[in-house]
Order: C-alpha cells, then structure tokens, then sequence
C-alpha cells in the first residue's frame, strides 16, 4: 500500500510539473517605448509569475519594434515547437529544448534596412558616405543553433506566439550599427544608430536609476549573469580563450 501511495504521488507530481510548464500564469503590460530619444508608442510585455522582473517580448512584437513595418510570422509544428517566417529568412525554435536554429542567422536578424535599403548585415562603420553594393560569404549560409537551457534560459510560448527574455532577442538581433533595445523597469529604450548608441542618453533618468541600484531582484540576478554567460560564449572572442569564459 505504501510503495503504490508512493508511486501515485510521483505521477502527480510529474503531471502537475508538465502542466506548470505549458500553462505558466503571466501579466502582460503595455509599456511606453523610447526611439532614438522620441516617444514612439508602447510595446507588450510579459512578466511571468515565477520570473516577475525578467521582461518577455514575443519574437513578432521585437521585430516590429526594431524593424517597423516587418513581422515574424508564427507556426506551431508540434509540442512546444514552432517555425518562424522572418522577412529574410526563417527559424524554428522549441520551447521544450529551448533550443533557437536558423539555417541562415544573419539574413534572420538584419536589420541593416533601417540604414540603407536591401542591405545585408554586414559591417558599417557608421559615414554617412560609406555604402555596400554587395557581399560573398563562403559559405553562403551557416545553420547556427543555440540551446538555451544550457544556460537556463526560459523560452516560452502559446498557440500563436513564441516569446524570448527582451535582453536575449536584443542580444540574438544586435549589430555592429548598434541596432538594440533594453527595458530599463519603466521604459523599453530603442538605440537606432551609432549616433545615438549611449542608452543612457536616451533616457538619463530612469536608466541611472537602475544603474545606481545596490540590489536586484533574485530572479533578475539569476537571468542577467545567465545572459552574460551566453553572450560571452557566443559572440566574444574564441571559446575557451575569453578570460571570462565558464563552463556551464
């Protein structure tokens, strides 16, 4: 009697986490949105109750924020996986895994129309005179794949929408035009070129607000040192080599 009161309680458990992990409770919030140092509208958020200081954004509402006039269009393929359609090239993505692969990761995150007209993500240096005609790469195209559980970052979704950590889609899309947005605990703060790339200009007051702060949140400490982590491994220096390189 007691080994099968055992057993039962386990599948319960089981039961109760698989559905803590599809049907997470969350409060969405529309928060004012900072363009280059203009006021331009307010951007859906959401704050999740087991992660209430970490800002989620869903992968079409970034897009449209950083590129307006472009989206990312959602498929769910299956249990916790999804198929993104960007403007230039697409992705999947599984919530399960938290795993993020593009065939084509750079033509996925361009954002260099906002600079210059069907222009690939390459270097800019920022002249107002200096224009690419075209680009090679060898090879073409790359698949990159970034498993975010390593780091123990959440992606979550529903029906019709996947949604990333704010800071982690910035990361995935920033460029070297400085292409990149923050949430700063009052405003979602867009950096649009190099001219204007201090985000602390932008909005002075309630960013050194929160850089001045002598504390954070557990669940914002947690996930700001996991973001790191993955930006170091990822997009600094060579794995291994960078001095602030961990294994995780």
């Amino acid at each position: 009697m007691k080994k099968t009161l055992v057993m039962t309680v386990a599948a319960l458990m089981a039961a109760l986490s698989m559905y803590a992990q599809t049907d997470l409770t969350f409060t969405t919030r529309q928060i004012p949105v900072n363009r280059g140092g203009e006021e331009d509208g307010t951007v859906s958020l959401r704050f999740y109750d087991d992660m209430p200081s970490v800002a989620y954004i869903s992968v079409a509402d970034f897009q449209q924020l950083m590129l307006p006039g472009t989206t990312v269009g959602v498929s769910k393929t299956g249990e916790g996986a999804y198929t993104l359609a960007g403007p230039y090239a697409n992705a999947t993505v599984n919530i399960t895994t938290d795993q993020f692969s593009s065939e084509d990761f750079m033509a996925f995150t361009n954002m260099m129309d906002l600079v210059q007209e069907g222009m690939d993500n390459v270097y800019l240096d920022g002249s107002p005179f200096i224009r690419y005609r075209s680009q090679e790469l060898s090879p073409a195209s790359a698949t990159v794949t970034f498993d975010f559980k390593k780091y123990g970052i959440d992606l979550r979704g529903d029906d019709s929408a996947v949604f990333f950590p704010l800071s982690t889609l910035s990361d995935l899309y920033s460029d070297l035009y400085y292409h990149i947005a923050a949430y700063n605990g009052e405003k979602v703060i867009v950096v649009t070129d190099n001219e204007n790339a201090d985000i602390v200009r932008l909005d002075k007051e309630s960013t050194v607000s929160v850089l001045n702060s002598e504390s954070r949140a557990a669940d914002m400490a947690s996930f700001s040192y996991s973001e790191l982590c993955f930006v170091i491994d990822h997009f600094y220096g060579m794995r291994g080599a960078n001095p602030c390189h961990r294994d995780i």
